[in-house]
C-alpha cells in the first residue's frame, strides 16, 4: 500500500496475544518505518489488554481455573 503523497511503501505489523480469562487480541499497525509500525500496533495491544484486565475478575478466575486443570490419577 502507498503511503500518501510520498509514495513509500508502508511497513505492517500484527501483533497477536493470547490470554486465559481475556481471549485472542489481534491489533495491527501501519506506517512508513517499520519500528513506527511495531510501536503503533504495540500501543494498541497494551490498551486493549489494560481494558480487559480492568473488567471483572469473576469470569476470568473460571476460565483461569478450567484451563489450568488437571486430572490426578
Amino acid at each position: 500500500m502507498k503511503n500518501g503523497p510520498q509514495g513509500g511503501l508502508d511497513k505492517l505489523c500484527h501483533i497477536t496475544i493470547s490470554m486465559p480469562g481475556v481471549g485472542t487480541i489481534t491489533t495491527t499497525g501501519r506506517s512508513e518505518k517499520a519500528m513506527a509500525a511495531v510501536a503503533q500496533a504495540a500501543r494498541r495491544s497494551r490498551h486493549i489488554v489494560i481494558n480487559k484486565m480492568k473488567r471483572p475478575m469473576l469470569h476470568r478466575k473460571q476460565i483461569l481455573k478450567s484451563s489450568y486443570a488437571f486430572e490426578v490419577a
